[in-house]
């Protein structure tokens, strides 16, 4: 009789909210162990967490999403998201994901809250291993990204392709396969977010191909004591990536070039990268490989990092990975050798 009541008392509260918004929820779950290597003197070592200075992400991709939409009439709905992301091996709450509140037409919307920012939105087209200790971002040595270990620099993700902007107003536009992206945050008062930022992409799409450019920049201002090791001279500056992609029957190809002050892999300003990609399908099982090439401005800081893997497609949504990954340095403290074998269920 009591589960049945509370049935139906929650069933009376929940009822307006379904009927006045289509409300979905998602998620997903990955758990990978990995053999990873870093450096010429350290020994090779089994994890199964994050670990620091590694692109090891157990922590990264898990996510549990609410999206709300609905209609409010001339073309136009209010949406809007929460999202949360936890380790699969130690069950805690990494942090927050992007959440938001928008108001969308046939061709524009707007949005504030945190967003993923304009220079990361394209990551899942471009890198086929990203969420995975095999990815190209940050010391995977592809792309920029986060970079935390060794007392140097940190950089916060709106720069490369691994986090979100928060206290951010994003505006787009999209027409006929061109679509603009328009995003700031300013929060001078923000002593844990990102400073003041600005963000934007230019991207025209085809059934088959694509391309884009897309930019950030960023000052972090009052907060620099938390991101460096001191050096307050580095603390603005701006990113910059033009790239594209293609379809070819079970084929799908990328690349990109990439000009940057931040986020870049051995810390320094004014680095460049190149990327490419490939991954083929053939019926349940998928081949993938990248390649990155990082060119420093400071002597012997230079990479060439590689990809080769491997995916068996259970269904759609559940999905079992391997492969491995080299990252060389100039500077053998940045070399990476790793292995890993993962599972992924999007849900």
């Amino acid at each position: 009789m009591n589960h049945t009541l509370a049935t139906m008392v929650a069933i009376t509260f929940l009822t307006p909210l379904v009927v006045q918004a289509d409300v979905k929820f998602s998620g997903a779950v990955q758990a990978e162990i990995a053999s990873v290597k870093q450096g010429d003197n350290n020994e090779r070592k089994t994890v199964t967490s994050d670990v620091l200075g590694t692109s090891h992400l157990n922590g990264g991709p898990n996510n549990i999403k609410f999206r709300f939409n609905e209609k409010l009439g001339n073309g136009l709905s209010v949406y809007g998201q929460y999202r949360t992301i936890f380790n699969t091996f130690t069950g805690s709450k990494v942090g927050q994901s992007e959440t938001f509140i928008g108001l969308k037409g046939s061709h524009v919307h707007a949005q504030f809250g945190r967003i993923s920012g304009a220079y990361k939105i394209r990551l899942g087209k471009l890198d086929p291993f990203v969420g995975t200790a095999l990815q190209a971002r940050g010391l995977g040595g592809g792309m920029t990204g986060n970079r935390m270990g060794g007392g140097e620099r940190a950089i916060k993700g709106e720069f490369g392709h691994s986090s979100q902007v928060s206290n951010a107003l994003e505006l787009g536009v999209k027409y006929n396969g061109l679509s603009f992206l328009l995003q700031g945050a300013f929060d001078d008062d923000d002593d844990n977010g990102e400073g003041n930022a600005g963000l934007f992409e230019v991207r025209y799409a085809t059934t088959n191909w694509s391309l884009f450019v897309a930019g950030a920049y960023n000052d972090f201002g009052d907060i620099t004591e938390s991101m460096t090791n001191g050096n307050n001279d580095d603390d603005k500056g701006s990113n910059l990536k033009i790239g594209g992609t293609a379809k070819f029957a079970g084929l799908e190809i990328a690349a990109q070039y990439e000009k940057a002050d931040l986020g870049t892999f051995d810390g320094s300003q004014g680095a460049e990268y190149i990327f490419a990609s490939a991954l083929y399908r053939i019926n349940n099982v998928s081949l993938g490989t990248w390649v990155g090439g990082y060119a420093s401005d400071v002597e012997n800081e230079d990479a060439l990092s590689f990809v080769v893997g491997t995916k068996y497609h259970f269904s759609k949504r559940t999905t079992l990975y391997a492969g491995y990954r080299d990252t060389d340095s100039d500077n053998n403290v940045r070399d990476e050798d790793v292995f890993t074998l993962g599972l992924r269920h999007n849900f």
